[in-house]
């Protein structure tokens, strides 16, 4: 008997674009001069062979598709300092999206490879028009202008002055606007990381003169310590963290912040002295207090969750919350018993709670299993589900409600 000839396994969309975006970068890569110089074909030639992998392809993946490969045209290009060349490349590449208002991910291409070409008076349209919606970007379009600034103030014809000029004053402006805004990071292309460095030199750099210019603003300390949060730039956030504690030492944004990044590096007397500071500045509010108790939780020390539950009874944590934390307890130190006593317990008091406790009841079931692992795992998952709960409970009633 004959065995039979197994099919080869079909690809995955993903698989295949993948697979063409090789071959179109190579193709760009070796013929760079010729595709400058007729992109309707180019472009066309794109489409066809999109379509020709699925034509039941997402409009958003389409379109996605087309902006990659344009970024990677431009990378490639030697007429990418051209404008009249630039606009062409955008015209050819929304007229193949099949969005007709997909024009942001073509200009956000542009502006931020302009940027890194240090073409910045051509950058800023590109960029303009994106700015609250993206911290970056935001970032990018105050660098141009505070890039050009420099140039004026090193051209020889202009007049010496203490007073900053038309071109900083705008680099002022639109930083001053983000720190009011605080767009998310959202929208900036995969990029090289050698590109990538450069934007994010730039965006570090507008943060280090924003706190110069704007000394009482601590928007710019949010959004810094969240661009390092981003990169994991720990070194970063704790100089932005003790400059803001210097600054703002009663601001709960940062000690917050302050208080988790000690958690991270297991600093357990760091995190204590962080919750004494928060309750000293906020003697009225719960959220402080709980985080002295979940310092308690993570080091199992019961004298010290003893301290802190009674402070949440007297500043009127609701019950349910301390039945909560108790049960929290009781995990971390393994009581089984209790576990399912405050199980009891909580369903027979609090019967609109059952919407957390019926999948929490599950996951402590795998804490006092034999898998190390699962268990480990199955707190550590357990407490995040009452942090989450109640932090949303005491942050409405708190004075200090700003999101983690």
């Amino acid at each position: 008997m004959y065995m039979q000839e197994e099919k080869p396994r079909e690809l995955s969309l993903q698989e295949k674009l993948d697979q063409l975006k090789q071959e179109l970068i190579d193709t760009i890569i070796k013929n760079s001069a010729t595709i400058d110089t007729d992109l309707p074909v180019f472009y066309g030639h794109l489409i066809a062979s999109l379509e020709t992998i699925s034509k039941d392809m997402s409009d958003s993946v389409f379109d996605d598709f087309i902006d990659t490969i344009t970024y990677r045209l431009l990378d490639e290009s030697k007429k990418v300092k051209d404008p009249d060349f630039i606009e062409k490349v955008c015209t050819n590449a929304l007229r193949a999206k099949r969005k007709s208002t997909a024009r942001s991910g073509i200009d956000i291409e542009v502006g931020t490879k302009l940027v890194i070409l240090g073409d910045y008076g051509h950058a800023i349209p590109y960029l303009k028009p994106y700015v609250k919606q993206d911290a970056i970007l935001g970032a990018l379009l105050a660098y141009c202008y505070y890039m050009l600034s420099l140039r004026e103030i090193a051209d020889p014809g202009n007049l010496k002055t203490s007073r900053p000029g038309e071109m900083e004053l705008l680099a002022r402006e639109q930083m001053f606007s983000l720190a009011q805004k605080r767009p998310p990071f959202s929208l900036i292309p995969r990029i090289e990381p050698k590109e990538d460095q450069i934007l994010t030199r730039a965006f570090w750099l507008m943060i280090s003169c924003s706190l110069e210019w704007f000394p009482s603003e601590p928007g710019f300390f949010t959004l810094g310590i969240e661009k390092a949060k981003r990169d994991g730039n720990k070194e970063m956030r704790k100089e932005l963290l003790k400059i803001a504690g210097e600054r703002f030492f009663n601001e709960m944004s940062f000690l917050r912040e302050s208080y988790y990044l000690n958690l991270e590096d297991r600093d357990p007397i760091g995190a204590a002295g962080i919750v004494k500071q928060m309750i000293q500045q906020y003697p009225e509010d719960l959220e402080p207090v709980y985080y002295g108790i979940k310092l308690s939780l993570l080091t199992s020390t019961k004298s010290t969750y003893e301290t802190f539950r009674k402070l949440a009874v007297v500043r009127g944590m609701p019950p349910q919350n301390v039945m909560l934390l108790d049960l929290a307890f009781a995990v971390v130190s393994r009581d089984r018993q209790m576990v399912e006593a405050l199980f009891r317990d909580i369903r027979k008091k609090y019967l609109p709670l059952h919407f957390l406790l019926i999948p929490l009841e599950f996951i402590v079931q795998e804490v006092f299993g034999e898998d190390a692992k699962r268990a480990k795992h199955a707190r550590k998952v357990a407490l995040e589900s009452i942090e989450q709960f109640i932090l949303q409970t005491i942050r409405g009633a708190s004075t200090t409600s700003d999101e983690r």
